[in-house]
Formats: C-alpha cells, sequence, structure tokens
C-alpha cells in the first residue's frame, strides 16, 4: 500500500517537566517514514520557564501541535485529554522519554490496515538504562491473538505491552471509553480492548523503552490500584475461570513488589522501597521473603554506588504520574 493512501495517525505525546527528553522523543517521530501523521505534545502543566521552551516545539514541523492542561490532571487525566482531539483513524502514545526506532509507525499501520478485527498492535522493544545503554530485547507471542480469552489472558499474566509501542484504532477508545485513573491504566485499557479485538504483536524491536525514576506513589495506592485493575480485567472472562487465574496472580504479586523496592534501593530511596518491601510480604512466603531480601541487600548497595557515579538526572526530569 502507498504511503499516500495511509490514514491519519495520531501520534500523543504526554509531557511533564522534561523537555530535553521530550526533544529527543519527538526527533524519533519526525524521522519516520510516514508523512500523513498528527502530532500532539500534550504538557500537564510544567512550570512557566519550561512551558514556553516547550511551545516553541511547533516550529519545527507543520505536523506538531502543542497543547497545555490548565492544571497538573496526573498522568491517565492526560492520557485521556489527548483522546479528545486526536483525530487520526489510528492512535499511538509516546512517552516523553521514549524513543521510536525508525519503521514503527508505517509496520504498524499497515497491519491495522490489512485486518481490520485487529484493534491494538504492539511490538518487540528495548530496555535502556539511564544513559542509553541497551539491556535487554523483549520477545513474546503470537503474531495475532483473537479476541477473548486468549488475548486477555496474555494481557492479563504478562503484563508485556510496551506502552509506547502499542498502535490502537481510534473507534476502540471511542466505543470503550478512557483510561482509568489508576496507576498501570494501561494495562486495563489493553484487555479492555481485547475483549472485543484481535491483538497483534510485530517480533522486531521498533521502540526504546528508558528506565526513569521510581514514581513517589505511596506503596499503599499501588496495591489498591493493583488489586482494583485486576478485579476489572477478571470480570473480563468467564466466570469459572476467574478464581484460579486471580489465585495465580496473586502469588506474582510478591516479585512484582520486590521490583519496586530494588528500583528503589538503587535510587537510594530506602523508606519509599521498605514501604513495598511490607506490601511484598503479604504475597510471598516467610521464606522466599527472607531470601529474596537478603538477596536484594547484597545486589542493590553495589548498584546503588554505581547508579549515582553514572547518572546525572535533573531535578526537572522527575516524572509525575
Amino acid at each position: 500500500m502507498e504511503i499516500a493512501r495511509y490514514p491519519l495517525i495520531s501520534v500523543c505525546i504526554p509531557t511533564y517537566n522534561r523537555q530535553d527528553l521530550l526533544k529527543r522523543a519527538l526527533n524519533s517521530v519526525i524521522i519516520q517514514q510516514y508523512w500523513n501523521m498528527e502530532i500532539i505534545i500534550s504538557d500537564n502543566c510544567s512550570p512557566q520557564k519550561i512551558w514556553e521552551e516547550i511551545r516553541q516545539l511547533d516550529t519545527l514541523d507543520s505536523r506538531i501541535t502543542v497543547r497545555r492542561n490548565l492544571e497538573n490532571l496526573g498522568w491517565t487525566g492526560n492520557l485521556n485529554e489527548c483522546l479528545k482531539i486526536a483525530k487520526g483513524e489510528y492512535i499511538i502514545f509516546l512517552c516523553d522519554d521514549d524513543e521510536f526506532l525508525p519503521g514503527l509507525i508505517e509496520k504498524e499501520a499497515e497491519i491495522l490496515c490489512k485486518n481490520n478485527n485487529v484493534g491494538l498492535i504492539h511490538t518487540d522493544g528495548y530496555y535502556c538504562d539511564f544513559n542509553g545503554n541497551i539491556i535487554r530485547s523483549q520477545s513474546t507471542s503470537k503474531p495475532i491473538l483473537k479476541a477473548g480469552e486468549e488475548a486477555i489472558e496474555k494481557i492479563f499474566f504478562k503484563m508485556d505491552v510496551f506502552f509506547s509501542s502499542a498502535m490502537v484504532r481510534k473507534k476502540c477508545y471511542d466505543e470503550l471509553s478512557e483510561f482509568t485513573n489508576t496507576c498501570s491504566a494501561d494495562w486495563e485499557m489493553w484487555a479492555r480492548i481485547a475483549q472485543y479485538y484481535d491483538v497483534a504483536y510485530i517480533q522486531e524491536p521498533l521502540v526504546k523503552f528508558h528506565q526513569h525514576n521510581i514514581s513517589m506513589m505511596p506503596a499503599i495506592k499501588f496495591e489498591s490500584d493493583t488489586l482494583f485493575l485486576m478485579e476489572k480485567i477478571l470480570s473480563y472472562l468467564p466466570i469459572e475461570k476467574r478464581e484460579l487465574m486471580k489465585q495465580t496472580l496473586l502469588k506474582n504479586l510478591g516479585a512484582v513488589f520486590f521490583a519496586f523496592v530494588q528500583k528503589a534501593w538503587q535510587e537510594g530511596k530506602w523508606k519509599h522501597g521498605s514501604s513495598f518491601l511490607l506490601i511484598a510480604r503479604k504475597y510471598s512466603g516467610i521464606v522466599l521473603w527472607i531470601k529474596k531480601l537478603l538477596t536484594l541487600i547484597i545486589y542493590s548497595v553495589p548498584r546503588r554506588i554505581k547508579y549515582s557515579r553514572l547518572t546525572k538526572i535533573k531535578r526537572n526530569e522527575t516524572f509525575v504520574s
């Protein structure tokens, strides 16, 4: 299919207080070999000085629109504002610290054009450290998962959809409403879409996911949001499958919370990490919990020293959810 015949695609970049990283993300969009795009930069009420710099970015390309929320709406609030103004037949979000790799837009759009029942497509990608070095890639899934149980279970357990690689038909958002105002709202949204639409996957790294400072959301809030979303996703499945899947996921939550402990401690946020440690105890046997705790102590201290030496994260580059 010729490029000129491709439908309009909305690339939405929600941002807050990270103008330098935003420029890198924006450049990765501009260099895509796909012209029929609108690029929406949605600033979540950054400080005035930073906003003055961000608002000038629309001079870089005629396809760019820059807007600003009058108050900070949180991460999901900013996503939903983007959905209100996006005009494209397909919509993709790009976090302001991530990057598209060449070919992402064109390859995803082509699959959506050729497969009318695919509502969501995502790709493999690279995890990068604070210095941009590739840590690992992610490879998973079948090319297309049929709508219903298979697709929902994959999203439910693996949680492996790179947010910045997920292109969605606008009609999916129109039919299924906006993102839920919780952390990990994308996890639930993808499962919501998978009830009714096939999920496609390109096994090629087409996005770079950059590590950023851990969110300072209270651990108890993160736990309650996770459990709330888990119950929502379970409600999309047949009743007879829900309890088994719930118990399986609850067993895995200990590892999820330990991952937060590790990241927080590596950043020197000992108190914040310890709050997740206490919650991890609720989902882990005592022997396993102690074993993981000892491993974290041995592993995180030297990593914290390395982190402090190698990273220079500006105060205005922190993530606000």
